[in-house]
């Protein structure tokens, strides 16, 4: 394998879902999406800062690398 190649941190099912429309550079999004739920699988190919926003009651989960987050 090149090492240059990153490998994908989400399996073949996961990158099958809709593909979200992100507007960050470098952020590839996975959307699965029904009346009960909203998942995204985010994958960022460099990384990305983001400017003070909020959301509504969220949770996340960092498969590989990390995540500064202010509170």
């Amino acid at each position: 394998m090149n090492s240059d190649v990153k490998p994908r941190v989400f399996p073949t099912p996961m990158r099958r879902h809709i593909v979200a429309d992100v507007p960050l550079d470098y952020v590839t999004a996975y959307l699965s999406q029904a009346e009960t739920h909203q998942i995204l699988f985010m994958d960022f190919s460099e990384d990305v800062e983001l400017g003070e926003h909020q959301h509504e009651a969220q949770w996340g989960v960092v498969l590989e690398g990390r995540i500064d987050l202010m509170v």
